[in-house]
């Protein structure tokens, strides 16, 4: 009799010991993702945290504290984070918000930098010099700041319609299995852009900050999120140089061989650079990496990059374009894209040869059902380069496609945060 009551026992201490294991974990994961995250094991994000992994944060100093461990080390494990109310990241310690001067290093001043290196005095040579040197401790110190780096296993999530994270920029690099959801992304500002009198005809200013910067990452997840330069849009910035001032980067970058990303249902308006795929001609080691499926994005008063693709293998599907500047879809050096059934309004042209290559180099799109079909071009008299891509994203995962002429009432209804979900 008391070996049964004791095989009872332990048997009752194993089924609390597994029912307090379950209940110490959410109960299941968060979503599920698609397109090319759904790939390479999946993208779960930090589903499988313990209760003590999941925060909600309403600044800057509690959002830290939920990336980094006690040891003050970037954590990978397992963790949500749900971000309530506006969390602004360039404010110290404190929660203090910072400006131009906390950063700024001597001697530099926007003044001084104009004057010194006007084309009309500096010519077209590289910028060099004191003031450069200064300009570029400036961004860095800005840069310690507002670059805030998300670990592995991680799911971030508005946790309601209000959601914001503004002034700054999230790194995702060398990091693997990231949600990012229902989030407003706002205002990454450059206080200190750089002059290069080399790019392009006319020379170009260049900020350094993305809303997020996806490095050397894989299985990232990014859905029903919002991107903007928020009240301060480079549009309504002077000219200098007769080049339009400018204070903001990319607002989702893929670089330096990230694999298995999916950007989904997102709404994407006011800006100018808006997703890189790759990020120069140079990066050969991109070749077989860069698997992105953007769909479902719904893209207005934007100028350019929806994508800009190097070297990538990316399916582009049932995006919404709407009061486009300069073009969408940039096809640059061996990149294969499969763009099918999206929706262009307000366009001079859907897509664009970023730089034409005969055979070597040449970068590709297919033309599946879009509206119009895709071919515009805006930079190369040459034409474009549409067929030969040798894939086809049923072959990868599955998806469904909606019509084109629905697409413009979805993006509309169901694209950015605080939407509904359509799944």
């Amino acid at each position: 009799m008391k070996n049964i009551i004791f095989t009872m026992i332990a048997l009752l201490s194993t089924i609390v010991a597994v029912l307090l294991f379950i209940s110490a974990k959410t109960s299941k994961p968060l979503f599920n993702a698609d397109g090319y995250a759904s790939m390479n094991g999946g993208t779960i994000g930090g589903s499988k945290a313990f209760k003590r992994n999941i925060f909600t944060v309403t600044n800057k100093s509690e959002l830290l504290k939920a990336l980094y461990d006690a040891k003050g080390e970037l954590s990978n494990d397992p963790k949500i984070i749900y971000i309530s109310g506006v969390i602004d990241l360039c404010v110290d310690e404190n929660n203090k918000p910072l400006t131009e001067k906390d950063f700024a290093a001597a001697p530099y001043t926007l003044e001084k930098y104009l004057e010194t290196y006007s084309p009309e005095k500096w010519g077209r040579k590289n910028v060099t010099g004191e003031l450069e040197t200064a300009r570029k401790e400036s961004e860095r110190n800005q840069a310690k700041t507002i670059v805030i780096k998300v670990g592995s296993n991680t799911t971030l999530i508005g946790k309601d319609k209000d959601a914001k994270i503004i002034h700054g920029n999230l790194l995702l690099e060398k990091v693997s299995n990231i949600i990012i959801k229902n989030i407003t992304f706002e205002d990454a500002y450059d206080f200190f852009p750089e002059w290069d009198p080399s790019d392009g005809p006319n020379g170009n200013w260049n900020s350094q900050f993305d809303l997020i910067a996806i490095a050397n990452s894989t299985n990232v997840w990014i859905d029903h999120c919002t991107f903007s330069d928020g009240d301060r849009p480079d549009s309504t910035l002077p000219v200098y140089f007769n080049m339009k001032y400018q204070t903001h980067d990319g607002a989702v970058d893929i670089t330096r061989q990230s694999n298995y990303i999916t950007l989904s249902y997102n709404y994407f308006f006011d800006h100018d650079k808006t997703t890189l795929v790759g990020s120069s001609d140079n990066s050969t080691s991109d070749k077989g990496n860069l698997k992105v499926t953007f769909h479902h994005n719904y893209y207005e008063k934007i100028n350019q990059r929806m994508p800009r693709v190097r070297f990538g293998e990316v399916h582009v599907y049932n995006n919404y374009y709407n009061n486009i500047g300069i073009y969408a879809i940039g096809i640059g050096r061996e990149a294969s894209i499969y763009a099918e059934a999206n929706f262009f309004e307000n366009i001079k042209g859907p897509a664009t040869q970023i730089k034409y290559y005969d055979t070597k180099g040449a970068g590709y799109i297919k033309d599946v059902k879009n509206v119009p079909p895709i071919e515009g071009i805006i930079s190369s008299s040459d034409g474009i380069h549409t067929g030969k891509v040798n894939w086809n994203p049923k072959s990868r995962y599955q998806y469904k496609v909606d019509n084109t002429n629905d697409v413009k009432n979805i993006c509309i209804t169901y694209s950015g945060a605080g939407k509904p979900e359509r799944y």
